[in-house]
C-alpha cells in the first residue's frame, strides 16, 4: 500500500476537461470521506455532489475561489449539534481523504474554503437550504484535470521538533 505517492500527486487543479463523475467514482469518493477519523465516531458530516450545470453555478457562487470550469462539485457540511467542538475537524478530514482519493483516481481537484470565511458558508447555507444546524464547511471542485501541476508542500526539517 503506497500513500506516499497519491499525497505527493495531490495539487490544486484549476482548469478542467470535460465529463461528469461516474456513480463508482462518487461512491469510492465518498467511501474515502466517511473512512476519515471522527471524535468519537459521531461523523457529523454530509455530503452534496454537484453534477447538475444549473446547481454547479449556483454553488460556485458561494465561493470567490469557485470561478474555475470544474464539471462536478462536492460540498462537505457539518452538524454543529451533533459534535459542537469537533464537526470542522472531522469535515477536514473527510475533505482531505476526498482530495487524496481523487488523486489516487487520476481527479484533478481544488478545496474552495467556505467555513469560516464571512458570506461563504452562508451563501451555501441559502443555496442548498441546509438546516439551522448544518454549516456549509468546504466545497471541492473535482473532475478530469486540465493541466498539471506540481505539489507546493514541501518538508521543512525546521518545523518539526523531537522531543
Amino acid at each position: 500500500m503506497e500513500l506516499l505517492p497519491a499525497i505527493q500527486k495531490r495539487a490544486s487543479i484549476r482548469k478542467y476537461k470535460e465529463g461528469k463523475l461516474s456513480d463508482e467514482q462518487i461512491r469510492l469518493l465518498m467511501e474515502a470521506a466517511m473512512k476519515a477519523p471522527s471524535g468519537m465516531n459521531i461523523r457529523p458530516y454530509r455530503f452534496v455532489v454537484v453534477r447538475d450545470e444549473e446547481m454547479l453555478k449556483k454553488v460556485k457562487t458561494a465561493s470567490k475561489y469557485a470561478g474555475y470550469n470544474a464539471p462536478n462539485a462536492i460540498v462537505v457540511i457539518g452538524n454543529t449539534k451533533a459534535s459542537p467542538f469537533m464537526w470542522g475537524n472531522d469535515c477536514g478530514a473527510a475533505t482531505e481523504n476526498i482530495l487524496l482519493q481523487a488523486a489516487h483516481m487520476g481527479l484533478g481537484t481544488v478545496w474552495c474554503g467556505l467555513y469560516p470565511i464571512p458570506g461563504n458558508g452562508e451563501a451555501m447555507k441559502k443555496i442548498l437550504s441546509l438546516k439551522e444546524e448544518e454549516e456549509a464547511y468546504s466545497l471541492i471542485l473535482i473532475g478530469i484535470p486540465a493541466e498539471e501541476k506540481n505539489s507546493r508542500g514541501t518538508y521543512e526539517e525546521g518545523k518539526v521538533t523531537i522531543i
